[in-house]
């Protein structure tokens, strides 16, 4: 729609339809739903690593009660057991930097060097998913061997 002021010159006809600007309108359109599409890409993946986190934090209590399990029941000392925490704390140090990879990726200017650091980024990502699989099955089996006790 244009001014009403013009509406009363020769040359403006108000049911004349202007392709240009019915195309600007889907360029806009389109690039805003891109704009939208890209941003939830992003953030449902840092989402998905702070939903994680926080059952990585239950992880962690779970193999405090390994740990002190382990050392009751099969004469470990505490220093043997410490791979148990080791591994624990790394998983979520681990996850915590994959989170906020997200949101630097989504500010990211598109390059070369943009492809080297998705790559980097998908290998923490299954580094992380493998180290959280571990810890998990170890904590499932303690609880296991718990439930069987």
């Amino acid at each position: 729609m244009g001014l009403w002021s013009e509406h009363g010159t020769s040359w403006y006809n108000c049911n004349r339809f202007e392709e240009k600007s019915g195309t600007d309108a889907r360029d806009s359109q389109a690039k805003s739903r891109q704009s939208l599409e890209r941003y939830l890409h992003y953030y449902n993946r840092y989402a998905n690593h702070e939903q994680s986190a926080k059952l990585d934090k239950d992880i962690y209590h779970k193999t405090e009660k390994k740990m002190t399990m382990l050392q009751s029941s099969s004469n470990m000392s505490w220093i043997e057991v410490q791979f148990l925490e080791t591994a624990s704390k790394a998983l979520q140090q681990c996850r915590q930097t994959l989170k906020w990879t997200y949101a630097f990726a989504y500010y990211l200017a598109r390059n070369n060097q943009t492809e080297i650091f998705e790559d980097n980024q998908k290998d923490l990502e299954m580094a992380v998913e493998n180290l959280s699989e571990v810890c998990l099955t170890v904590c499932v089996c303690s609880a296991l061997l718990d439930d069987a006790d």
